[in-house]
Parts: structure tokens; sequence; C-alpha cells
């Protein structure tokens, strides 16, 4: 078992994944990118307001050769269901990590979105946990990015119910702070980085218990280790499907976006499986029929197929208009705030407000389906309400 320690921090396919990633941090803002961006509107979560506590343990089973300890360093943030109603909170990150971070965001961004991102307020408070005991979901994060730019997507998780301990991973992550006033840096992504985000997701679930048992914490009590999925964007997504096949206390995994590589690729869950992905950015959005001849679509649903196998159901929703990117709170950005090469490279045409509430729908009801018991016709009602979706259902039996 790793040393589980809770405080504040000082500092207030492989190929196709390694592509994108690429591309992304190769955008850089052009002479058009504005000087001034107005401050985000983010929206208000439905349903109970959202409590966020910020954590760091030490998996100490692990070696780490790039953190001052020896041993794998980890961070993150716990959210979940409050009894307030929704109010505006603070900045999602803040202190010095914002400022290690800022430099990442203005190279993808440009200068003036990266300001109003960190300037946004989003809506986590410190209130006292809500009445009863809430599923838990584990969330990783995409390469370069940290659990704070899906803040959208947490919140709207834990306003509906669901306690959410989302990971800063060291290393995949673009940085993470580190005992020592180290910065943890984005290393290169390789086979490995899979592995080492679904041992951080391991890891995370093992800290459960203690998390649960704390003296004196607004969650004390409250998190229902019965019932817990996980889920992630991009190499996030992936690892998380990865660690459902090897956890054996995830009951649901679901991936936003994520190309399988590594291990990721092969390894069969035998859990419930959400893989939700995005326009292929050479194809029109309609007809989706046109989408099937992509090559990288032709790979990622072989991948699927087979990573379903296993599955005692596999469900796959494609959305015209959404690209990569859509999934994350940038989305939100007004297409002004940043150059228009860099935008048309990372954004759909989609509303960003309207993508993020349907990426928050669509995993609600996924999770309800698997740990609340809900109808399983949840999802195929989220998706009757956005033409812009189609859902394909494997059976693990036939593979259809």
């Amino acid at each position: 078992m790793s040393a589980f320690t809770l405080r504040q921090l000082a500092v207030p396919a492989m190929v196709a994944s390694m592509l994108i990633a690429a591309a992304l941090a190769a955008c850089t803002p052009a002479e058009e990118a504005p000087t001034h961006v107005a401050a985000l509107i983010t929206p208000v979560p439905t349903g109970h307001g959202v409590g966020r506590s910020e954590l760091s343990w030490t998996d100490t089973t692990r070696r780490d050769a790039d953190s001052p300890s020896g041993k794998r360093e980890l961070r993150g943030w716990l959210y979940y269901p409050t009894a307030q109603a929704p109010t505006a909170g603070g900045v999602a990150l803040g202190g010095a990590w914002a400022e290690a971070y800022r430099p990442s965001l203005e190279r993808r961004l440009g200068g003036a979105a990266a300001n109003a991102m960190l300037a946004a307020r989003w809506h986590a408070s410190d209130a006292a946990a809500a009445e009863g005991r809430f599923p838990v979901l584990i969330f990783a994060h995409g390469n370069h990015q940290l659990p704070t730019n899906y803040s959208v997507l947490l919140e709207g998780l834990a306003s509906r119910g669901y306690a959410v301990l989302a990971i800063a991973s060291p290393g995949i992550a673009e940085v993470v702070p580190l005992d020592g006033d180290v910065m943890a840096r984005n290393l290169a992504l390789d086979d490995q980085s899979y592995d080492t985000m679904a041992s951080d997701i391991a890891s995370a679930i093992n800290q459960l218990p203690a998390l649960d048992a704390s003296a004196g914490k607004t969650y004390t009590g409250h998190l229902d280790l019965s019932r817990i999925g996980v889920f992630g964007h991009s190499i996030g997504g992936a690892a998380a499907v990865l660690a459902s096949a090897r956890v054996p206390q995830l009951r649901a995994a679901a991936n936003l976006d994520g190309d399988y590589a590594g291990a990721a690729a092969t390894e069969l869950p035998r859990v419930p499986l959400l893989y939700v992905t995005s326009q292929p950015p050479n194809r029109p959005e309609k007809p989706k029929s046109d989408w099937d001849a992509e090559r990288n679509e032709i790979r990622r649903d072989r991948i699927w197929r087979h990573l379903a196998s296993q599955s005692p159901r596999a469900v796959r929703i494609r959305v015209g208009g959404m690209f990569h990117a859509n999934f994350q709170d940038s989305a939100l950005l007004p297409p002004s705030s940043m150059p228009r090469k860099l935008r048309e490279n990372r954004y759909g045409s989609i509303d960003g407000a309207h993508g993020l509430d349907l990426s928050v729908q669509l995993l609600a009801a996924f999770f309800s389906e698997t740990l609340d018991a809900a109808p399983m016709d949840v999802l195929q009602a989220v998706v009757r309400r956005f033409p812009e979706t189609d859902l394909q259902v494997l059976s693990s039996a036939t593979g259809q």
C-alpha cells in the first residue's frame, strides 16, 4: 500500500496520439492574435453545489527517478456534491502552479486566451459535502494538460451526485509541483505512458479508503467505495480503459477521444465501456458514413472492436462538429480569442458550451446506468436529444 498524506500544496494507437500531441504543441499564435480577451463566462453546474479539495500523496510502491523522493508523487483534486446551491468560486488553478503552466497555455492558445483561461472563475468551493454516499469517478487528463483544464466536466459530474478524483500525473501533465518546490515537467509520450497513467489511476483508487476515513474533512464518510468508475480524455481516456482491465474495483470506464496504443490497445476490460470520438479533421460533419473510409477511423474501429470483445456492453458515440480539444474548458473561448489557424486545428464547428454540456450528459448517463442501476436507455435518450451524435452498441457475444 502506498503511504498517504493529505495537505495543501506549498505552491498555491501511440503514433496517432503522438501526432495529435505534436500537431497541437506545434501551433503557435500568429500576428492576428488578440491582445485582450474578456473574462470567460463559465456555465453554472446543474443540481448540487460543488466542493473541491486539493490532494497530494506518494505511492511508495513505485519508483520515479524524476521526483526528489525517488518515489511516485501524485497530485490532484477531489470534487464532490455539496448541499449549497452552485455559486461562483475561485480560479481553477492559481499561484506558482498557474504561473509555471502559463507558457504552455500561451503556446497553445495565445497570450490573451491563456490569461482568460487562468482568470476564469469556476464554481468549486470548500463547502461540506451533501448528505449520503456518492459513487466515485477517477479522472485522467490528456497529454500536456491538467485536470483544471476540464472544470466543466468535473464540476458537471460532481453537481450530478458523483465524487470525482482528478489526477495530475507528473510527466504527462505539462507541469506538476513535487516536494522540495520542484516542478515536474512534461516528458516524451511513449507506450509506457499508458501504463504509467493506468498505474496512477490504480494508486488513486488505493487512496480512497483513507480519504473516506480522513478525520474532519468535508467529504469524510461520503465516498461509496462499492461504486467506482473511471474516465479520461485523450491518453487519459485510453489509460482509463487500460486501468479497467487491471483494477478489479473499477465497474465501468469511459474514454473521451483517446487513441489506444501499447498495452491500452491489447488488454481486454470486462466492464461496460463508453467511447466518445470526435469528427475526423479531414472529413465533413455529414454524412458520418464518409468518416468510415478515413484511415484513422478504420484503425480506431478495429482496435475498439478488439477491446470491446469481452465487455458486457460497449458503446461508441461519434459526435459531428467536435474536435479533440472540444472536451476541454478552452472550447468556451470565443472564436475571436485566438488566431484562426490555431483554433481550426483544435476545435470543431460545435458551440463550445453545447459540446461540453453534451459530454457531461453522456458521461452522467453512462455512469448512472453502470454505477447507479439506472434503466439501460438513459444514454440512448441523451443521444436522441443531440442530433450531431450517433450511437453504436457492440455485443460481446457477436462483436457487432
